[in-house]
């Protein structure tokens, strides 16, 4: 694709994605995760989908906490911090070990991300 039809296509796709995002959210404040990753799936289902979701999923674990709710709501705090996770660490499949460490680092910082939005790390138990 040459870079002015790919730059269109990137603000167009982020567009939409926005709009996506906008329709998505209610849906992930009830729970609803499969029917609001969808939606934006339906968009993009490759990386920029995946980065989409990832921000989010973040978002919304971030505006539970500011709101005061992380006790009164912990599953679903828990639930969001996974679900983030694993849009924030997609990656393309590794085919190098170069490829493979770089995916561990996004992995890695993605979590170190998340782990001192949320406090602690749900996988290691609840403080």
């Amino acid at each position: 694709m040459p870079d002015k039809a790919y730059e269109q296509w990137l603000k167009h796709t982020r567009a939409r994605l926005a709009a996506a995002a906008q329709q998505a959210r209610p849906l992930i404040d009830q729970q609803r995760f499969a029917e609001a990753e969808a939606l934006l799936r339906a968009v993009d289902s490759d990386i920029y989908g995946a980065v989409a979701l990832g921000q989010l999923y973040t978002s919304a674990l971030q505006d539970l906490i500011a709101t005061g709710q992380l006790v009164a709501q912990r599953p679903h705090a828990e639930k969001l911090f996974e679900r983030a996770l694993h849009y924030r660490a997609a990656a393309p499949e590794p085919h190098t070990p170069e490829e493979a460490a770089r995916n561990t680092d996004i992995y890695n910082d993605a979590l170190t991300s998340l782990v001192a939005l949320l406090g602690y790390n749900p996988t290691h138990g609840r403080p």
